[in-house]
Parts: structure tokens; sequence; C-alpha cells
């Protein structure tokens, strides 16, 4: 029993080694400083909210994101957040003054040309006895919380393998799923396509956006007929929208269906939009190959007859 026990301790500590050092091998991602836009300032500071106060709010939900906030060797980030819109107005139904907060966080990477993460937060609290400060103060902290939830799925999304983001296409977090979506289409999977298109159905109304964008990135035309599905509502924009996408990844199904809403689609719009892609696809057709002459054919010194 003892030799039994003595291994069943080793093998636990090699698994806690082993989970330490992949640990150590992606270690969380660092904000070396945060930045408050002037955007809206004015507005803020009516309702007793300083710049620093926006600050200390930005700082506290990056931390309880998993962000540590101090420098480090790889993977750090500048943050920066903009208060974009601030209201505080009776709220429908008579239920009283509320007040209504959105955010657009940045995270810009201190080093390399890697593009910044940004994502927006929404939030809305009632006005209570205190006046409008403290339900500003509770709705800035509920917005940037939101987009910084959503900037960690997305710093993450970044360093994963396309298996491990395929993977995430079945999360049950709507974020984890949407930011699978992107990363996919940025890097072009078309692994990932047969997934993807399973997405144009999300729940998540964001996600299936976003599946519709990454499709379009990919080109791949087994996703012409999920894509052209989505329009049997009879929506117009939504048929120009995907008229103009089907097109721009072209194949023998997207021709067929651009030729059907040019000949007999009821907005006019739409018929114009097929033609143009219409031609457009014809002309990124390749010119056939030249078929060599009968005489170019004949063997050398073969005679005419």
């Amino acid at each position: 029993m003892r030799r039994g026990r003595s291994g069943v301790r080793l093998a636990l500590t090699l698994a806690a080694a082993v989970v330490g050092m992949a640990c150590q091998r992606t270690p969380p991602p660092s904000v070396t400083g945060v930045r408050v836009g002037a955007a809206l300032s004015d507005a803020v500071g009516e309702v007793g909210l300083s710049g620093a106060a926006v600050e200390a709010v930005t700082r506290t939900a990056l931390a309880e994101a998993g962000f540590r906030l101090q420098p480090g060797k790889v993977r750090a980030f500048k943050a920066r957040i903009d208060v974009v819109a601030l209201r505080v107005a009776a709220g429908a139904g008579g239920q009283g003054l509320q007040a209504e907060l959105a955010v657009e966080v940045e995270l810009a990477p201190s080093q390399g040309d890697e593009p910044p993460h940004k994502e927006t937060g929404r939030a809305t609290e009632r006005v209570g006895a205190g006046g409008p400060a403290p339900a500003v103060r509770a709705a800035l902290a509920s917005a940037v919380g939101e987009a910084v939830r959503a900037l960690r799925v997305s710093v993450a999304a970044d360093v994963k393998t396309n298996q491990a983001l395929i993977a995430d296409l079945a999360s049950a977090d709507a974020r984890v799923r949407g930011q699978a979506v992107q990363a996919l289409g940025e890097r072009g999977v078309k692994a990932a396509v047969p997934r993807l298109i399973e997405r144009l159905r999300d729940a998540d109304p964001k996600v299936a956006h976003r599946a519709v964008g990454a499709l379009a990135q990919i080109k791949d035309p087994r996703a012409v007929p999920a894509l052209i599905d989505l329009c049997r509502g009879g929506d117009s924009a939504l048929t120009l929208q995907m008229a103009r996408i089907v097109a721009d990844i072209g194949g023998r199904d997207a021709q067929g269906w651009l030729l059907v809403l040019e000949a007999a689609h009821p907005d006019p719009r739409v018929r114009e939009t097929a033609a143009e892609a219409l031609d457009d696809l014809r002309r990124a057709e390749p010119a056939p190959a030249p078929v060599p002459s009968t005489s170019a054919a004949r063997a050398p010194g073969e005679a005419h007859r």
C-alpha cells in the first residue's frame, strides 16, 4: 500500500509540475499603463467622476479579468479607455431616471506591429436617492468590466492554435465563440469552414454576424449555399449584402444564384447588384487556353494534303 500511495503522490507532483511549466510558458498578458481619453470628459466630470476615478475603475476591471498590471517581458499592452456615450434620462415606462453609459477600451501592443484590440461595453443603472453620480459610477464599472472581459478573450485567442480555436466554436460562452470566429476568419482557416457554417445560426446574433464576415474572408465556395439560405426570408437589404459577399467568393453556386436574382428578384436594386456581380465574376474568370491550330499540331516535316 505504501508503494501505491507513493506512486499516487509522485503522479500528482509530476502533474502539478507540468501545469506549472505550462503556466510559465504562457504568462498572462500585462498592461503597462492606462490612459483616459478626452472624449466626453466634461460630461463625466459633471457627475462627479474624475479621470483618475475612471482610470481606477479600469485598472480594477483589468486585474479582475486576469491582466497583470505591471511590466512584462512578453505580450505587454497599453490600455486606453474612452467614455463614448453618457446619458441620464427618464427610463421607459415611467421607471424613473436612469444612467446609460458606453465605453470603448483599447489594448495596443507596447512593441511590434500587432493591431490593437478594441471592445465596447454598455450598461444602464437606475438613479437612486444619492443622485446620478453613484449610478454613473456603477454603470461605468459594469461597462468597463464587459469590455475588458471581452478583451481578455480576444487577447487569449491570438496565441491559440487553429485547432483550439475550432474547438472554441462549441464553447458555452458567446464571447469565446465570437472571438474564435473572428480569429479563424482573419487567419483564413479553410478547415474551419464547416464549423463556421454552423455558427451562422448561432443563438447570439453577434456571433452569427461575425460568422458571415469570417466566411467572407476565407472565400471558400462550400459556404455559398449556407449564405444564400440566410436570404430565404425575403429581406432585400440582407440579400444585397449577401449578393456582394457570394460574388466575391465565386463558384458555380454563386453564379447560379446571382443569375436567378438578376432575372427574377422583385427589388430592382437587387437585380442591378446581381447583374454587376455577374459581370465581375465573368471578368475574373481565367481566359481559356488557346487551341493549337491544325497546322501547328502536325509533326515537323509532315506534308500538307
